[in-house]
Formats: structure tokens, C-alpha cells, sequence
């Protein structure tokens, strides 16, 4: 059963990072995954004993983290972004029955499809044949966009073609779905990603490239001068080195990293041409890396710190600027180390709290501020908790938007809602499993297909779907999204642990000080009463309630909240 659901999940993650279309049942399907993985042992009130993972699978573990590595490295090079995949321009059309509709093949001199057959005629492998039939009834059922999912089909001689699914209607013809050959392309700064992620031989690496040519193990044995079943030998030690069941899997693994680099600064509708704010400024830390500062509101006004979300970033809506205004306050925003234009950790701190609490203490010098607040917004409370207990002859108190608040046991995730809760279930039990789930839901926005996160956060929420619906909002976000990622999901992780995370050690250093939370009453991400049960556990917590505000209470209630900001600056 477990190898069945880590093959589930690994096959789901790689389509998914190929094409933003399946994001959407992949998440449905993990989240079930992992509901009915969890146990329900006898716990004391206020323990965790989650200690172990969700999901008790090590090859599953070991296969996303190296592949994690391999996107990483991709993502950090220079004009490695390849096409990888070429449409030959065959097509073949299939009814809802998996019925040959009809063949559009060049030079088919040794036919696989015939009209009026079953394309589980031709020639493939019991593996293919159960997976194209899923992935057709699927595309019948729900008129999805393009499916992608890989499927061999073989000539006479054994050669081995290509084949992606895709939808297909339309109302003048009864084909549901259509298959098109394609062509891999040898990227070789995938493939030098993929050997040093997963530590390949160079045996090894032509063993891949041999596979993602579509050339056999023969052709391969027959050119180095080697046995077939020395050749068989390295490829099952390729397997199992990057954590896949097949030749296939493998296919499809170098098809999502050669396929999930996105081009960010590609022009998209929904980005405005100069995203960066006029306050922008970038400060050179001690240790040569840089830090980008963001600054909004009155210019002479109240120093406050504002640390941004994990998923989002610093620009603020013409009503936030303006009630900053008013209340004389100015933001001083920090983007964290591998955020935005701010220069990565060399390799992950052991406490990035700690490390972010030393490159704001140099940014508090560097303007000059001698004490103020930290505002957290949504998953940046555990950044404000920590710095105002870290730094505490500099920080007064520490205020959360929206905030995530310390999940004291894996029962409050549970409480979360669908999406939320998957994505702080991966942080916190799979972590391996993350960078996958990232880079799916990231696809959805660089493809300018909000729509599907929108609806998933916001569905229960109307007034945060009305908020989301403005367009200067929805403009501020995709391109503060695009911003906050230009760097790709590493830093983005680490968060995503902290903030699903028992994080309560802070408040308690940070005591006998309080943390404010203020928080829609409508929240859908976070719900209120989760948060002001949370707080009714720990001293250090107050909960201020937003009447008719939700996730996005920032933007809805901008002048209560400047009003509360100004409050805690005294």
C-alpha cells in the first residue's frame, strides 16, 4: 500500500509541475492521501505527537528532495530554460470511448493507430494501458484543459514513440481527447542538474539521455561497446537512484524539471510593466549580500517594520498608502534572504529567525531607527514574534495581519480548510513533498490562471472574493507574487515549515510583552475561532476581531488597522 500511494503521489506531483492545468486534482488527491493517513493515537491535551511523518515514506522522501535540488539548480542558472518538448505535429483523436476517431500521422509507414479501432490496440505496456484509460476517463468526465500525461506506444521494430493526452472537444466533432507525438529535446543543463541532485555516474547520464531520446538500452550497449545486461544494470541503479518505478517516471521526471523553470519576467496581463515600487532601495549586509527595502506611507511619519507573506510581498493598495498617510506611519518593508531581489542564505541557516533577526538590526541601523513594532502579515507572524523576542532593546511589540498562529498540535491544522491544510500537512510532516506542491501551485500564476487558487481560498469567503475581484488588488498581488518568487520556492519553504509549525517559543521569550493578532471575522484561511482558541491557550496572544473582513483584512479595513499601528507606536 505504500509503495501504491508513494507511486500515486510521485506520478501526480510530476504532471502537475508540467502543467499547471492538474494542479488542482493533484491537491485534491493528496489531501486525500494524507486524511487517510493520518492515525488518531491517544493524545494528551496540548501535545503533538506527530513527531513522525504523515506519510512513513522514505523512498518517497528522498526521491522529492533531490528533485527539489534539481529544480533549484535549474531555476539559479543562466538561459538553461529549455523548450525540452517538441510537437511533431501527429495527432490522433479518440471519442469518449477511447474510440480512433481520427489519424493525422506523417510518414506512417508502419501504422500504430487505425480509424475505427481502440488505441489500446496499439501497441504499449500494461502500465500505459491503465493509466490512459484513467487519464481518459478524467478528461471525459470534467472537459479539463491539456492533461499532461506521458504515454510510449512501440513500432515493429521496437522503437518507442512519445504521446501527450490533451482534451479535445468541441461541439462539431464527438472527439473528447486528442494524443500528440511529441519529441524531447536533450537539455543539457537539466540533465547536468539531474546527475548532480541525484549524485548520477556518467554511465548513469548516458543511460538518461539514451531514455529521453526515445533510443533503446540496446542502441546504447551497441555504441559504448557494452553488455545489454551491463547497460540493464546501470539503468536499474539510475531507478533507484532518483526514486522512480520506470523508464517512463523517468522520462516524466526530466519532462517537469526541464518544464517547471518559469520564465517570471515573461509579460503577462496581469503585470504591470515596472512592478517595482518607487521606494525600492537595496542595502549591502555586512556578509556582502543584499537586502531589498521597500518603503510606503507619510515619509517623516513613525518607523514600522512590516514583514511580508510568504506567497506575497510588500506592495500596498492606494487605500493602505493613503491610511498610512494619515496616521503618519512609514513602512519600512524588508524582503527576507531569497525573496525578491534579496540575496539567498548560502545554504539554509539552522534558525532562520535568527538569521532574519540579525539582517534587521542592521536594516534598523541603516535608517536609523532606534525602537518600533514588527507587523507580521499572515504566515510573517512568526518572523515578528521572533524578532521582537530576539531583539528586544529594539523591538517594542510585535503585531500579526491575517496572521498564522502557532499550531500547537496537528489537531488545529486539521481544523484548517482543504488547501491551507494540505500545504501546512507537507510542511510540516513531508517536507520533501513541498517544492513539488509549490511549483504547481506557482504554474497557475505565471499561466495567469488565478482563478483556481482564488477559488479554492476564497469560495466560503465573499468578501474576500469582492476584495480579490478589484483589479488594482489582483494586479498588486500576481506581480508582488512574481517578485517574491524571481529567486524560485527555496526560501518559500522555509517559511511554509516555520509558519505550520509550534512556534509558541517565541511568545514565551517574548513575554511578559503581549502579541496582537488582528484578524477578519471572516477569515477563510486561518478561521477566527481556530485563532482565538490558539490565544485563549497562550497568555502571551490578544485577538482583535475585524467585523466584515476576511484573509485580506489589509485591504479591506486599511484605516483601522493604520489606527491599531499607530496605537502600539504610541
Amino acid at each position: 500500500m505504500r509503495s501504491e500511494k508513494k507511486q500515486q503521489i510521485v506520478a501526480l506531483a510530476l504532471e502537475t509541475v508540467s502543467n499547471a492545468a492538474k494542479v488542482e486534482r493533484f491537491i485534491n488527491e493528496l489531501s486525500t492521501i494524507y486524511d487517510r493517513s493520518v492515525d488518531a493515537p491517544t493524545r494528551e491535551p496540548g501535545t503533538d505527537t506527530g513527531k513522525k511523518q504523515i506519510l512513513d515514506l522514505t523512498s518517497a522522501e528522498y526521491h522529492f528532495e533531490k528533485a527539489a535540488d534539481a529544480f533549484m539548480r535549474l531555476w539559479r542558472g543562466d538561459g538553461v530554460r529549455s523548450p525540452a518538448i517538441r510537437d511533431a505535429g501527429d495527432v490522433v483523436l479518440l471519442d469518449s470511448n477511447a474510440t480512433i476517431l481520427s489519424v493525422q500521422i506523417q510518414d506512417d509507414q508502419e501504422p500504430l493507430f487505425v480509424v475505427g479501432e481502440s488505441v489500446f490496440s496499439a501497441p504499449t505496456d500494461a502500465d500505459t494501458e491503465h493509466v490512459l484509460s484513467e487519464s481518459l476517463r478524467q478528461v471525459a468526465r470534467t472537459d479539463s484543459e491539456a492533461v499532461f500525461s506521458i504515454f510510449p506506444f512501440y513500432a515493429l521494430d521496437g522503437q518507442r514513440s512519445l504521446w501527450a493526452l490533451s482534451s479535445a472537444r468541441n461541439h462539431e466533432s464527438d472527439a473528447v481527447a486528442r494524443l500528440s507525438r511529441i519529441d524531447f529535446e536533450w537539455s543539457q543543463a537539466a540533465g547536468v542538474a539531474m546527475a548532480e541532485a541525484f549524485g548520477l555516474s556518467d554511465s548513469e547520464q548516458a543511460v538518461l539521455k539514451t531514455l529521453v531520446r526515445g533510443q533503446s538500452l540496446s542502441h546504447l550497449a551497441h555504441s559504448r561497446q557494452r553488455s545489454i545486461q551491463t547497460v540493464r544494470t546501470q539503468a536499474k541503479s539510475l531507478l533507484a537512484k532518483t526514486g522512480v518505478g520506470s523508464q517512463l517516471d523517468l522520462v516524466r521526471l526530466f519532462a517537469a524539471i526541464t518544464l517547471s523553470t518559469p520564465e517570471i519576467a515573461a509579460p503577462a496581463s496581469s503585470q504591470p510593466n515596472d512592478p517595482t515600487p518607487a521606494g525600492s532601495l537595496s542595502l549591502t549586509l555586512p556578509d556582502k549580500r543584499q537586502i531589498q527595502v521597500d518603503v510606503y506611507g507619510h515619509p517623516t511619519g513613525h518607523p514600522v517594520i512590516f514583514l511580508h507573506n510568504m506567497f506575497s510581498g510588500t506592495v500596498m493598495s492606494p487605500p493602505v498608502v493613503e491610511a498610512l498617510k494619515r496616521h503618519r506611519i512609514k513602512l519600512i518593508c524588508p524582503w527576507r534572504a531569497g525573496f525578491a531581489m534579496s540575496t539567498a542564505y548560502p545554504s539554509k541557516p539552522s534558525s532562520p529567525e535568527q538569521a532574519f533577526a540579525s539582517d534587521l538590526e542592521f536594516v534598523l541601523d541603516a535608517f536609523g531607527v532606534e525602537k518600533t513594532i514588527v507587523v507580521g502579515h499572515m504566515s510573517a507572524a512568526v518572523y515578528a514574534a521572533a524578532t521582537a523576542a530576539l531583539l528586544p532593546d529594539r523591538v517594542n511589540n510585535a503585531l500579526a495581519i491575517a496572521g498564522f498562529p502557532p499550531f500547537l498540535n496537528r489537531e488545529y491544522i486539521h481544523r484548517l480548510p482543504a488547501w491551507p491544510r494540505l500545504y501546512a500537512y507537507t510542511a510540516r510532516y513531508f517536507p520533501k513533498a513541498l517544492s513539488l506542491l509549490v511549483r504547481g501551485t506557482f504554474g497557475l500564476l505565471i499561466d495567469n490562471r488565478p482563478e483556481v487558487l482564488f477559488d479554492n481560498l476564497y469560495a466560503s469567503a465573499p468578501v474576500d472574493r469582492k476584495a480579490i475581484s478589484s483589479a488594482s488588488v489582483r494586479t498588486l498581488f500576481l506581480s508582488d507574487f512574481r517578485r517574491a518568487f524571481q529567486q524560485g520556492t527555496g526560501s518559500y519553504e522555509y517559511d511554509a515549515a516555520l509558519a505550520a509549525s509550534d512556534w509558541s517559543v517565541w511568545l514565551r521569550k517574548l513575554a511578559p510583552r503581549t502579541m496582537t493578532f488582528v484578524h477578519g471575522m471572516q477569515d477563510p484561511v486561518t478561521p477566527f475561532d481556530l485563532v482565538a482558541e490558539i490565544a485563549t491557550m497562550r497568555a502571551e496572544l490578544e485577538i482583535v476581531p475585524i467585523d466584515n473582513a476576511g484573509q485580506l483584512v489589509l485591504h479591506q479595513a486599511p484605516d483601522r488597522i493604520a489606527s491599531l499601528i499607530a496605537d502600539l507606536v504610541g
